[in-house]
């Protein structure tokens, strides 16, 4: 088999035992009374009426499973997803909104879950479906913030380099639900959130810009953030100015909710990128693959991510000149500094900063059969309509033969053009979840 179907043919079994349906099934239990999720046992018998929220590109998959454990006793339910990825569902509503940057359905149907809310009690439960993509697609402003405000925030944010934790630490302070206080909304009925991760080590604060789950202070400093990324030369005063009146004031909660938290809260993550790295370092080996684990913690500007990876794997094939196969894996999420006007993702990006850095590795492209790539396991590359792309010795000749200078399109953030001409784009269509990203590298080693 050519090294492209292997690599096309884990990527698909790879993403499977990561969909909501799969994880539902291994996950969930229902006997009687009791609803067991991973180690938690529910007791179903002492609720009163169940109400079923959620937000995220997996949210509408996650309520379609949750459906055929609970149908019977859903009394309601409304999640939101974005646009594309609704699934079926017979009880709960989906709406669909934008993503990554909110639009008038954000905010729209996130106030239907907050209308929601309003109806329950302290005997009703209520099971919170969060994932990936959760902050742009809930979201209720703070008074007097605009929707142009937000949209202008959040395009900001994504563009000017920082991380997940830099981004989430903004967004929170000009949230009504963010950073735990969806929980004012939820209080009294009991609250369990059933997420599927999208951030290195799981931290519950950060999935979705936590709207379940409280702490008593922010990681980050607001003033240092605005600092780093020149954000009072890409922001308008007045923005900066709600933004900073906000911060003295984050997370104060009161006894009342800490005691509730602690007490009525539950946050059970049910899926997460460290899966997919596993499942994939399983199919590897059973294909006959010494398998090297780069990084489970993958992070960073993506070209430069991607330039180290490829000397790292260098170094690794020249130190074990016995092996034959090699399969070099890495999970997380990079992130991209956007200076040009090019078309592209963090996936896009670091596989061509990849091809680039490939080139001048002449002992990698003269002595191994090779195929490397980065997907998005959500199947969307920023706003483009693919999940990634691979660089092989096809590709890089294409590229040779076409006239594309990698370092021409890297400058102009189009990697996305890049590979639609020299045919490495890797289009899943929608996966119905997300947990990051996931580097695959395969390396075999020519016979001479």
């Amino acid at each position: 088999m050519h090294l492209r179907e292997i690599l096309l043919s884990i990527i698909d079994k790879v993403l499977k035992t990561i969909t909501p349906k799969e994880v539902f099934n291994k996950k969930f239990n229902l006997e009687n009374n009791f609803l067991k999720i991973q180690d938690y046992t529910l007791d179903l018998s002492k609720t009163n009426k169940l109400y079923v929220i959620g937000f995220g590109k997996a949210s509408s998959a996650m309520a379609t499973e949750i459906e055929k454990f609970l149908y019977d006793r859903i009394e309601a339910g409304i999640v939101i997803t974005k646009y594309g990825f609704k699934t079926h569902t017979n009880k709960i509503k989906v709406f669909e909104a934008a993503h990554p940057i909110p639009d008038e359905n954000t905010i729209h149907h996130s106030k239907r879950i907050l209308k929601l809310l309003n109806q329950t009690y302290e005997n009703d439960l209520i099971i919170s479906l969060i994932s990936g993509g959760g902050s742009a697609l809930f979201e209720v402003p703070i008074d007097d913030f605009s929707l142009d405000e937000l949209k202008q925030v959040y395009s900001v944010l994504l563009h000017c380099g920082a991380n997940i934790y830099e981004i989430n630490a903004i967004r929170k302070l000009i949230s009504k639900v963010k950073g735990g206080k969806l929980l004012s909304y939820i209080y009294p009925s009991q609250c369990i959130s059933i997420i599927i991760s999208d951030v290195i080590g799981n931290d519950l604060s950060i999935i979705a810009s936590g709207p379940t789950f409280i702490t008593s202070e922010s990681k980050h400093s607001t003033r240092e953030i605005i600092q780093k990324y020149y954000l009072k030369e890409k922001l308008s005063s007045v923005s900066l100015e709600k933004i900073l009146s906000m911060e003295e004031s984050f997370n104060k909660f009161t006894n009342e909710i800490w005691e509730y938290f602690d007490k009525k809260v539950q946050n059970i993550i049910i899926a997460s990128n460290e899966n997919v790295v596993i499942s994939t370092k399983k199919l590897a080996e059973e294909l006959g693959y010494k398998v090297f684990i780069i990084s489970e913690k993958m992070e960073g500007e993506a070209r430069l991510v991607a330039s180290n990876y490829i000397k790292i794997i260098s170094d690794y094939l020249n130190q074990n000149k016995e092996v034959e196969k090699f399969c070099f894996i890495s999970g997380g999420e990079t992130t991209v500094t956007v200076r040009g006007d090019g078309i592209g993702g963090r996936n896009t990006e670091f596989a061509l900063s990849a091809l680039y850095e490939l080139i001048f590795h002449r002992d990698i492209i003269s002595n191994f059969n090779f195929i490397l790539a980065s997907i998005a396991t959500d199947g969307n590359d920023g706003t483009t309509d693919c999940a990634g792309a691979f660089v092989d010795y096809d590709v890089i000749k294409n590229s040779i033969n076409k006239n594309l200078n990698p370092k021409n399109f890297l400058t102009r953030n189009d990697s996305y053009t890049f590979f639609s001409e020299s045919g490495g784009l890797i289009k899943t269509a929608p996966t119905f979840t997300n947990v990051m990203d996931i580097v695959i590298g395969l390396f075999e080693r020519k016979k001479t």
